[in-house]
């Protein structure tokens, strides 16, 4: 994780990137290697993504019968 860049590099594959595709509205960064597998994965924007994902595991830690009225709730 880079806190400067306030983005996180996982790389699975010591392949050469040869092409990078954008997913989500240039959120996740994808590259590829020449045979199509995956070479590593971006995420930019790290403190959004921590804060959404503090959100929603804070919101799994309530009780079901609050959960179900805040589902209903946004329906």
């Amino acid at each position: 994780m880079d806190f400067e860049a306030n983005a996180m590099y996982y790389r699975v594959s010591d392949k050469k990137v040869v092409r990078t595709k954008e997913v989500e509205d240039n959120f996740i960064l994808v590259d590829y290697a020449d045979d199509d597998t995956i070479v590593g994965v971006e995420i930019l924007n790290m403190n959004k993504l921590m804060e959404v994902a503090a959100s929603t595991a804070a919101l799994m830690l309530l009780p079901k019968e609050i959960q179900d009225q805040i589902k209903s709730s946004a329906n």
